[in-house]
């Protein structure tokens, strides 16, 4: 664990197209997660939702 100035993209992005909506995404061991969340008052963070990803894009593509 260590204190950041700026989190990457590859861990924190806004979705694009929404009202402030934000994708955080981890990874533990061998698993993906995405959270979506939103700020409050600028520093509370809110989460609405998450769930673990099954697949990966590029295995996805494989596939097709």
């Amino acid at each position: 664990m260590a204190t950041v100035e700026r989190i990457p993209k590859k861990f924190f992005e806004y979705i694009t197209g929404s009202s402030g909506i934000c994708e955080i995404r981890v990874e533990a061991s061998s698993n993906i997660y995405r959270v979506f969340c939103f700020f409050y008052k600028g520093h509370l963070v809110i989460l609405i939702n998450g769930f673990q990803k099954k697949l990966r894009k590029h295995l996805k593509k494989k596939l097709n």
